[in-house]
């Protein structure tokens, strides 16, 4: 009830004082919903609705630059900066791409690392067979049962030669027996010869090796600087396009008080 009495007082008194300006329909007051202040003003409705619908695309706009996180949209936000953001964009993807491929290399080139791993390995045995073969209290017998076992360590290398793949590929399809000079081992015959074709075979293995553990550290520390090279990208593109969250919230915050206001006065009823 008092509020109503206030009401109609405010009212009475803003016509007196605005009666040789306005007339009736120009001046509007209203109490809104569950609040605790009225509304009073003398604009008229097409200036209202004007003011309004600039305010509310504002408000718009903020909203959907809030909700992703950019602050460039599209390129009337910022032409210059949507520019500079699209190349930077390009860069950033051609960074990630090519370090990705760096890394499928590299994972290449451990897998075959690991490969030759495993032949050094086998020759390591047959080496040791070779000399025992050379020992001398083997007999004939003996040397042919050492050179029963040699043979199938040397099936064993062509066969990894032949299946050991990274995605279908043969990663070590040139360490044959053959190429690697050891089609001539027979320690039935020759024992001391023999020891030295497998000697040789060895530092072969051993350099494609090291090859690989050089090439793979270089894609190391070339993936790494890409990883630099991309976050500083990342960063230069987040500074041009990304909103400032803290000053989006401001700006809307103050564009939601202003379409209020535009309605009219706010007069606190306590």
């Amino acid at each position: 009830m008092i509020k109503k009495i206030i009401f109609f007082l405010i009212f009475s008194f803003m016509q007196m004082i605005n009666v040789n300006v306005l007339t009736a329909s120009d001046n509007y007051l209203f109490i809104p919903s569950n609040s605790d202040f009225y509304i009073y003003g003398r604009g008229t409705a097409q200036y209202i609705i004007k003011q309004n619908r600039i305010t509310d695309s504002s408000i718009t706009d903020i909203i959907k630059k809030l909700s992703s996180g950019k602050r460039i949209i599209s390129a009337s936000d910022d032409p210059s900066g949507m520019a500079m953001s699209q190349k930077l964009d390009t860069i950033i993807k051609g960074i990630r791409q090519e370090s990705m491929n760096m890394q499928d290399y590299r994972n290449y080139l451990l897998f075959a690392e690991s490969a030759i791993a495993q032949d050094n390995k086998i020759l390591q045995r047959i080496r040791e067979l070779t000399v025992r073969s050379a020992g001398g209290i083997m007999n004939k017998d003996d040397r042919e049962i050492i050179q029963t076992e040699i043979s199938q360590f040397l099936k064993q290398i062509d066969m990894n030669a032949k299946n050991l793949q990274f995605n279908t590929k043969a990663v070590i399809p040139e360490l044959t027996v053959k190429r690697l000079g050891l089609d001539n081992v027979d320690v039935i015959k020759d024992p001391y010869t023999s020891m030295k074709l497998v000697d040789a075979a060895m530092e072969k293995v051993q350099k494609k090796r090291i090859v690989a553990g050089i090439k793979g550290n270089i894609l190391k520390l070339r993936i790494d600087g890409a990883e630099i090279y991309y976050v500083n990208a990342v960063s230069s593109l987040s500074r041009i396009s990304d909103q400032d969250m803290s000053e989006g919230i401001r700006t809307l915050s103050g564009n939601s008080i202003l379409i209020k206001a535009q309605y009219g006065l706010l007069i606190k009823s306590k």
